[in-house]
């Protein structure tokens, strides 16, 4: 009965201090939940109350700004007037944009541009950019505001930023236990009547969550970040300070083991690592946070080298991107891999002052991510749909420019950018290639993919057992590859391949023993080892060195048996 007492009391207290908040995402949940499913047969009044529902969820994050920047005011400054005319205007501003913003946001998310354009009678093609552009927009401020949010519950609390982001941390998980607790004894009550009394549709199931993330899950949210006054609990610190922070070290162990590994088999990063690493960071990143706000001396100095033991891994992300990005050019996920690297590099800087100077540096890094998702989405030219268009529309001009000649792997790589822009990069993509190419140039580029399918290919690589026997003594290592199309007018059987390094030419090799033995093995059916014994060879290179391939797919084409395309991985080592 107490706790239920504490939990009522809790409630009101949120109530109390984000009233507006609270409403807006409450409406918008319950609405949602009216048009989840079987709403379709009215189809007017849906699309209505979706946009109503969308423009109170966005308005909640404005309302939101304005509520915690209050309780941070009375609290910082108990004498302060909130009468005064400057606060009214700037609640009174930021409340009306967010309506606004919302209202905007919700009419291009539910009505698509061909019913906007003839509604208002302007050009479908703007409507579809002025969509784009505002929904972006909204993306920016959302996350902005939640940016500001936690800031001002940050300063509210007048701790320090390690000590707010542990107190916070198990205050979101006890909040969230209560959460949790009510979502399932409502499901198992619903699910007793089901089966006794009444049968229900399976979509009050979805229903109830919908509903309960506005009338439980948003306040107890809200709690977990605002009621940071009490002491962590001893269970709480032992977690913070010794299970989380040994199973990070642990982890570290494993990342440094890996990278003994490369540098001495010579072996290529896998497609793994990256995703694994940026994950290792942002749990990392929270767990040596929090274990330094416990302020136990005994270990805060273990914990404060954690961050600085992750830069080698930032290295290892660097190489593992840029290998992709060279090789296959850039994506909206490889540019998110970009943002996430620059993040991390502006983190370690932000903890360098921050450990020299010893001032509150790292509360400065809300405003980096606020920042990198402004230039990711909005600062022209360099926003994640300039960048892939940039990168990816070489490949279609290419192929365009002289189709008849095409190899399989420009018809390959053409195919793949057409469809990077027209799937991946939205309006912007779509908007670009309607400008450039014309209708049937759009239709032969989407069905590139089937000249693809008259292509015989053998494809051969290192398998992880094998490792790279190095014969001389050599001090420079490079990552390279080798493309060759049979438009660059040369016998890949006869003449020399330039091998590149990024774009530097760095030598030349002749592959033609490799191509030919891998050809013939694999008309006879050789096993993949018998293949994988041909590129296990390290080939001499005429300028000193040699040349290690990694992986090798050779293209022919099924009718002629002429060489459509080669595309080669290694090293060479100087």
């Amino acid at each position: 009965m107490l706790g239920f007492k504490k939990l009522k009391n809790v409630f009101k207290q949120i109530l109390k201090r984000h009233p507006v908040s609270f409403f807006s995402v409450l409406i918008s949940m319950i609405l949602f939940c009216i048009t989840y499913d079987g709403f379709d047969r009215y189809e007017a009044a849906k699309d209505v109350m979706d946009v109503i529902a969308i423009a109170f969820f966005v308005f909640a994050f404005g309302a939101l700004v304005c509520e915690v920047y209050r309780e941070c005011k009375r609290k910082s400054e108990p004498t302060y007037s909130f009468d005064n005319k400057k606060y009214i205007i700037t609640n009174v501003a930021v409340l009306a944009f967010s309506a606004l913003l919302g209202a905007f946001s919700a009419l291009f998310n539910v009505y698509n541009s061909v019913e906007i354009s003839g509604m208002c009678g302007v050009n479908e093609l703007l409507v579809r950019q002025i969509s784009d552009y505002v929904i972006r927009f909204t993306v920016v401020l959302v996350v902005a505001a939640v940016c500001v949010s936690l800031f001002f519950f940050y300063k509210k609390s007048m701790c320090s930023f390690e000590t707010y982001t542990a107190k916070a941390f198990c205050g979101v998980m006890k909040a969230e236990l209560v959460f949790f607790v009510i979502a399932i004894g409502l499901t198992l009550i619903i699910t007793a009547f089901n089966a006794l009394l009444f049968e229900l549709d399976s979509s009050v199931y979805i229903r109830l969550w919908i509903v309960l993330l506005g009338l439980v899950q948003y306040p107890c949210l809200l709690s977990g970040l605002s009621n940071t006054d009490e002491e962590i609990s001893k269970f709480g610190k032992v977690m913070l300070t010794y299970v989380l922070p040994g199973l990070l070290a642990i982890s570290f162990l494993i990342v440094y083991a890996y990278i003994i590994k490369i540098l001495v088999t010579f072996s290529f990063p896998s497609n793994q690592v990256f995703p694994i690493l940026t994950s290792l960071f942002f749990i990392g990143a929270l767990i040596w946070t929090m274990a330094q706000g416990i302020r136990d001396k005994s270990l805060r100095k273990v914990f404060r080298i954690m961050p600085l033991l992750f830069i080698p891994f930032i290295v290892l992300q660097i190489i593992s991107l840029s290998i992709r990005i060279s090789g296959y050019g850039l994506t909206v996920n490889r540019y998110v891999g970009i943002a996430v690297v620059v993040f991390e590099l502006i983190y370690c800087i932000l903890y360098v002052i921050n450990m020299i100077r010893k001032k509150e540096a790292m509360q400065a890094i809300l405003a980096v991510v606020a920042v990198i998702f402004f230039a990711a989405l909005l600062v022209p030219g360099i926003n994640v749909y300039s960048a892939v268009i940039a990168s990816q529309k070489g490949r279609i001009i290419k192929y365009i420019s002289n189709p008849d000649k095409a190899g399989s792997r420009t018809i390959r790589e053409a195919h793949e950018a057409y469809i990077t822009l027209n799937m991946d990069c939205g309006v912007p993509g779509q908007v670009y290639i309607e400008k450039n190419y014309s209708e049937d140039q759009m239709a032969e580029l989407e069905e590139l993919v089937e000249n693809i399918n008259y292509v015989n290919g053998i494809y051969v690589f290192r398998s992880n057992d094998s490792h790279f026997k190095i014969k001389g003594s050599y001090t420079d290592l490079y990552t390279v590859k080798i493309f060759y199309d049979k438009t660059d007018g040369i016998d890949p059987m006869k003449d020399e391949l330039e091998i590149y390094s990024g774009d530097k030419v760095i030598d030349k090799v002749r592959l033609g023993n490799v191509i030919s033995e891998l050809l013939r093995l694999s008309a006879t059916g050789a096993e993949e080892q018998k293949l994988e014994n041909v590129i296990n060879k390290n080939i001499q290179l005429k300028n000193g060195g040699e040349f290690i391939i990694v992986d090798i797919d050779i293209c022919t084409n099924y009718n002629t048996e002429i060489i459509d395309s080669i595309d080669v991985n290694g090293y060479v080592v100087k």
